[in-house]
Parts: C-alpha cells; sequence; structure tokens
C-alpha cells in the first residue's frame, strides 16, 4: 500500500486530482468491459462488434451513450426464446384448431339431438293438445 501511496503528489489538492482521474480511469474501462460483453451477447457480426467496441473505446462517454441507441434490442438468445415462443404458440393454435374442428363435429351433433328433441317435444304437445280438447268435449278415447 505505500507503494501506491508514492505514486500519488504529496499536496492534497494534487493528490485529490489524481484519485479523481483514477476513477474516472477505472469507469472508462469498466464501460469499455461492459459494451464488449453486452455486443458479444447481442450479436455474431464480428464488423459490428468491432464498431462497437471501438466506438466506447475512442469517445468513452458520448461512444457510449451512442452504443447504447443502436446496439441490437435483444440478445441471441432472447431471440431465440422468441422463435421457440412463435414456434410453440403456432403448434398450439394447430392443435386448438383441430379441437375446435371436432368441437364443431361434436356441436353438430348435439344440434341435432336438440333439434329431434324439439321435434318430439312438439309432438308430445300436439297429443297434449289433443288429450285437452278431448277432456273439453268429455270424450276421452283411448288410441
Amino acid at each position: 500500500m505505500t507503494s501506491f501511496l508514492t505514486l500519488l503528489a504529496d499536496d492534497p489538492t494534487l493528490r485529490f486530482i489524481q484519485i479523481g482521474l483514477l476513477c474516472i480511469g477505472i469507469f472508462i474501462v469498466f464501460l469499455l468491459l461492459f459494451a464488449t460483453r453486452d455486443i458479444l451477447l447481442r450479436t455474431r457480426s464480428f464488423l459490428y462488434q468491432i464498431v462497437c467496441i471501438l466506438l466506447v473505446a475512442l469517445l468513452p462517454g458520448v461512444g457510449f451513450l451512442i452504443y447504447l441507441l443502436i446496439r441490437p434490442e435483444r440478445t441471441l438468445k432472447q431471440r431465440e426464446t422468441d422463435v421457440r415462443v412463435k414456434k410453440m404458440m403456432e403448434l398450439l393454435d394447430h392443435v386448438f384448431a383441430i379441437d375446435d374442428g371436432e368441437t364443431n363435429e361434436t356441436k353438430e351433433t348435439e344440434e341435432t339431438k336438440e333439434s329431434e328433441e324439439d321435434e318430439e317435444g312438439e309432438e308430445n304437445e300436439e297429443i297434449e293438445a289433443e288429450e285437452v280438447v278431448l277432456e273439453d268435449d268429455e270424450e276421452i278415447l283411448p288410441k
């Protein structure tokens, strides 16, 4: 630790400036490493990767902000996941379309049964109406 302090000036003001510049340098290296890691996760284009890394390295503060504006929106893994989800959704839509087709056939069968029941119900109502007429005439005849 004492060897590091010998690199700093004896004057407190100069020492404060030196420590500040050291912190800024560390921050710039952090931005460069972050941008490098981030661009490697977002694209496979070697040229695009080099341009972005050089942009952040040559224009440390502004270059990083420009990089944030021009970088790809999603990482490679996110895009791969989106493709998989889209394929799964298409498969599910296909499966539900088949299920809906079976459901439509089932509904048609149920509608046919209901219409038959309605017809039987109408016949029963007609029979009941005949019995009522017969009851009014007080003549109940077996059929």
